[in-house]
């Protein structure tokens, strides 16, 4: 009989259960919402936020039921630490609600970062510690510039280098690179619009381009960035890929890219047909439409009911 006094009461002090779990990133405010679901009355907690530094800080923690019920509420950016209590009395609800939300400051907006919570003590009535899950982490991705290539324009040998941004671009730097072709130039669009320095190298392919007066080219969809010129080096079709991105925004801050996809280089044809057969003197007309000038040609005629005597004209 003891025994199973004993066990009821040591049950009794597991008084309920908290799930946690976050939202989804504002990005229009760097801020996170930190979800929890509760059979049981919440009247105090503390848990950590942990985090790349680099990437992000935490600034602060707001809103929420806590906010909604009074709660004091701290945080150390230091340690990541969020403590939440109420000096009235008061209790956060059962059920499913958003605790609070953490705030954000963005220290690299290139780079990715999970965020956890760890170590969560969250207590009931009278003290009594609640059981509680911290939950799967969550991944933090800055809104990318993201980049594309157009189409190739034959008749200029160029291609036009396309970012949809969500911040202002201070500069870049990229490599632009082909097998068939070399890169004879990068210029106008947005860079030279913002006054840019703009230079290539047909040697390695890479462009860079910056402002000395502190200009940048503003934020927007499909911007026109920079128009490539290349030199044919071959009549082999080819891919043209852009590698090796680095944008920044003001500050000099690094900005998270991706793309672009390579880009397809299908040089013009050299077209071939045959005329008619002239059965008077036995021949036949071999015509080419040509981009280019023809320095040489080798090709094998053949038929189950002719043998090639000659080519001549």
């Amino acid at each position: 009989m003891y025994k199973q006094l004993l066990l009821i009461t040591l049950l009794s002090f597991s008084i309920g259960n908290v799930q946690l779990s976050f939202g989804e990133y504002d990005y229009s405010s760097n801020s996170l919402p930190v979800n929890y679901t509760s059979d049981s009355e919440i009247y105090g907690f503390q848990f950590a936020s942990t985090l790349d530094s680099n990437v992000l800080n935490l600034e602060g923690a707001i809103g929420g039921v806590a906010e909604s019920a009074g709660f004091q509420v701290s945080s150390s950016s230091n340690t990541g630490i969020v403590i939440g209590f109420s000096l009235s009395g008061a209790s956060l609800p059962s059920g499913s609600h958003t605790l609070i939300n953490l705030s954000f400051d963005v220290i690299d907006s290139s780079a990715i970062t999970e965020i956890c919570l760890t170590e969560p003590v969250f207590s009931g009535i009278n003290g009594l510690s609640l059981y509680t899950d911290q939950g799967e982490c969550t991944t933090y991705t800055p809104p990318p510039v993201e980049l594309s290539l157009g189409e190739y324009n034959y008749l200029t040998n160029t291609i036009d280098l396309y970012a949809s941004s969500p911040y202002d671009i201070a500069g870049f730097q990229f490599n632009a690179s082909s097998s068939s072709l070399s890169l004879s130039g990068a210029s106008g669009g947005a860079a030279e619009e913002a006054g840019f320095q703009v230079s290539s190298s047909s040697d390695t392919g890479v462009v860079v381009g910056f402002s000395l007066t502190g200009s940048s080219i503003p934020a927007g969809e499909n911007i026109l960035i920079t128009t490539l010129s290349f030199s044919v080096n071959s009549s082999q079709e080819d891919e043209i890929c852009v590698s090796d991105t680095i944008f920044s925004g003001l500050g000099g801050a690094g900005l998270y890219t991706t793309g672009p996809e390579c880009a397809l280089y299908t040089p013009p044809p050299v077209e071939l047909s045959l005329g008619e057969y002239n059965h008077s003197n036995n021949t036949i007309d071999l015509y080419a439409s040509s981009p280019y000038d023809i320095a040489g040609f080798q090709f094998n005629a053949s038929s189950s009911s002719l043998s090639l005597s000659g080519a001549s004209g």
